[in-house]
C-alpha cells in the first residue's frame, strides 16, 4: 500500500544539487539534541512496555492470555494517539499543551500499572496507548517544524532517529537487569516513569526552541 502511494512521487522534479556529507554542526545544536532525547526516551519507554508489560501483569497474577491482550490494547489504541496528537497540535497556538497531554497520559498510565490492581489493567493500557502513540507523532512533528528546509530536516531525522533508536534499544535490557537485581517490577516501573518525566521536559523545551542552525557539513 505504501509503495502505491509513493510511486506518483517519482514524477516530481528532483533537486539538481545534492548536499553530501554528515551535518556535524547538528552535534552542537541545542534543539537537535532536545528532539533526539525526546524521541529516544519515548521510544525507550515504548520498548520497555513492549518487552515487559505482559510479564509485569503475570507477576500481578494475570493469566497469560489476558496479559498478552493488555499489550495488544496498548499498541492498538496507540493508533488513536498517532492520528489525534498532530491534528490537535496544528490547531493550537501553544503546542506545549499536546506535549503535556501525551507525556502526562504516559506517566499516568505507568503510575496506574505500578499502584493499581490488575483488574483495572485495560484502563491504564488505553491511557498508555494514547500517550505513547501521540508522543511518537509529536516527535515527527518536531522533526518537520524544527527546520528551515528539506535538507536540514533530513539531517535532523538522521541524527534523531539514528541516535534515538540506538539509545532506546538499551531500555528493555536495563529494565530487565533492574528487575533481576530487585526481584520485583516496582523499580523498573519507577525508572520508566522517570524516563517519561525527562521526555516531557525535553519535549517542552524543544517546542519553543529556535529552528536548527547546525548546517555545517563535512565532505
Amino acid at each position: 500500500v505504501a509503495l502505491v502511494v509513493w510511486i506518483p512521487q517519482l514524477r516530481l522534479a528532483r533537486p539538481t544539487a545534492q548536499v553530501s556529507g554528515f551535518a556535524m554542526g547538528l552535534l552542537g545544536d541545542r534543539l537537535a539534541w532536545l528532539i533526539t532525547i525526546y524521541f529516544g526516551l519515548l521510544s525507550m519507554v515504548f520498548y520497555i512496555l513492549l518487552s515487559w508489560l505482559p510479564a509485569i501483569y503475570r507477576a500481578k497474577g494475570t493469566d497469560p492470555s489476558t496479559a498478552g491482550a493488555i499489550l495488544g490494547v496498548v499498541t492498538a489504541v496507540g493508533i488513536v494517539g498517532n492520528f489525534a496528537a498532530p491534528i490537535v497540535a496544528s490547531r493550537l497556538h501553544d503546542q506545549r499543551a499536546v506535549v503535556w497531554a501525551t507525556s502526562g497520559l504516559t506517566i499516568t498510565g505507568l503510575i496506574g500499572i505500578l499502584v493499581a490492581p490488575a483488574q483495572t489493567a485495560l484502563v491504564w493500557a488505553t491511557i498508555l496507548g494514547v500517550g505513547t502513540g501521540g508522543a511518537f507523532s509529536i516527535a515527527l512533528l518536531l522533526l518537520a517544524s524544527g527546520n528551515r528546509d528539506a535538507a536540514s530536516a533530513a539531517r535532523l531525522s538522521s541524527m534523531a532517529l539514528g541516535l534515538g533508536y540506538l539509545f532506546a534499544a538499551t531500555g528493555p535490557f536495563v529494565a530487565g537487569l533492574v528487575h533481576a537485581a530487585s526481584r520485583n517490577w516496582q523499580l523498573p516501573l519507577i525508572m520508566t516513569i522517570g524516563l517519561s518525566a525527562v521526555q516531557l521536559v525535553a519535549g517542552l523545551r524543544a517546542v519553543h526552541s529556535p529552528v536548527v542552525e547546525g548546517s555545517t557539513t563535512v565532505r
